[in-house]
């Protein structure tokens, strides 16, 4: 039941003042908004966002066909889609990857972003989860400002990229094309990553079960960066910078399958912390050091690998790891030597050395 209270309450047969007939008239009781509703609102219609807004604000996007309230840091969609095109010609829902993702409804949605250049001058927040985001393949560049992650996520599970080129905005920088940090369950598919002096992709935290899988990586510092667990590096390239894959004090039960890691200034494969990981079939040459070369890792798997050119050492197993497996590899030609083991406990064998 709901009524209208007047704020100055007058006994039977008291008609009371004017002033006090003017007084606040307030809501009493509920409104049942199952049987009344709010006819004739008025809402502000434009084409583009106003400028300073207020926490509750709202606005009618007649571009976008949909209405929008802020909510004290971003506009978020009154009544949000699942599927979300991004289109730098302006044919799409918004021309802003970020708006994009934000449009989507709370449980997250899709993202596709067509072909075109979208310059990225701050990090690109993924603030939900089960979110798709895929565009035209190189034909959809982003291309970040120096220093920034171009697309990142901190705290969201089950989220697919795919079919991107991701590269700097000027001929060398520091940055970062993808950052997952303590994801669960997130795919990066099929994406390039071009002139960066950072990473391409990095792994932070513990993002367990991520798949990154049939990238090309021309990186500057590391080519994927790792920690977490239970992910698995497939079918990439990874040509120059500084190391190929790195893993920085903790990385387990990776399996890193069929990866070409080649030309880098140091090392293909290294890091410490790797344990109860599988390296299978991959190609790791003309590294500057060291072919393959880890530290404190322990229960780890080498096998039919060809690991050739490198200026250092093929296989270099360092001290403080333990139990480590080197069999039926094809390792030669490496300047220093093809397999160094300071570790304990080591298992090699049936290996082609030449």
């Amino acid at each position: 039941m709901a009524g209208i209270n007047h704020e100055a309450v007058k006994s039977h047969g008291d008609p009371g003042s004017h002033t006090e007939w003017n007084a606040d008239h307030r809501q009493k009781g509920h409104h049942d908004c199952e049987q009344y509703q709010f006819l004739n609102r008025v809402m502000e219609n434009r084409t583009d966002w106003p400028a300073g807004p207020v926490e509750g604000q709202e606005v009618w996007r007649s571009d976008l066909n949909n209405a929008f309230i802020w909510d004290g840091t971003k506009w978020v969609s009154l009544s949000p889609v699942a599927t979300i095109v991004v289109a730098a010609d302006g044919s799409g829902h918004t021309t802003d990857i970020q708006e994009g993702i934000d449009m989507l409804p709370a449980g997250g949605g899709a993202v596709y972003i067509k072909e075109g250049t979208y310059l990225i001058n701050v990090a690109v927040d993924i603030d939900k989860s089960n979110v798709s985001i895929f565009g035209s393949g190189r034909s959809t560049i982003l291309k970040g400002a120096a220093g920034i992650t171009i697309l990142e996520a901190t705290n969201k599970n089950h989220l697919s990229i795919r079919d991107l080129y991701l590269t700097s905005q000027t001929a060398v920088q520091y940055g970062v094309g993808i950052g997952l940090a303590d994801s669960t369950g997130s795919f990066v598919e099929s994406c390039w990553f071009d002139n960066f002096t950072g990473i391409g992709v990095a792994l932070l935290g513990t993002t367990t079960g991520t798949t990154i899988r049939n990238c090309n990586i021309f990186p500057g510092s590391a080519g994927i960066g790792l920690k977490g667990n239970d992910g698995v590096i497939e079918g990439c390239y990874i040509e120059g910078g500084f190391n190929g894959i790195a893993a920085d004090n903790g990385a387990e039960r990776y399996r890193i399958i069929g990866n070409i890691i080649t030309g880098v200034t140091f090392r293909g494969i290294m890091g410490s912390g790797f344990n109860d990981c599988a390296f299978v079939g991959n190609y790791i040459g003309d590294c500057g050091n060291d072919s393959v070369n880890i530290q404190s890792s322990n229960r780890n798997t080498f096998t039919g690998n060809k690991i050739v050119n490198a200026t250092a050492n093929g296989i270099e197993i360092d001290i403080n790891s333990d139990r480590n497996l080197v069999v039926g590899n094809t390792i030669y030609n490496n300047a220093a030597g093809n397999i160094v083991d300071n570790g304990t406990n080591s298992e090699i064998a049936h290996n082609i050395i030449a």
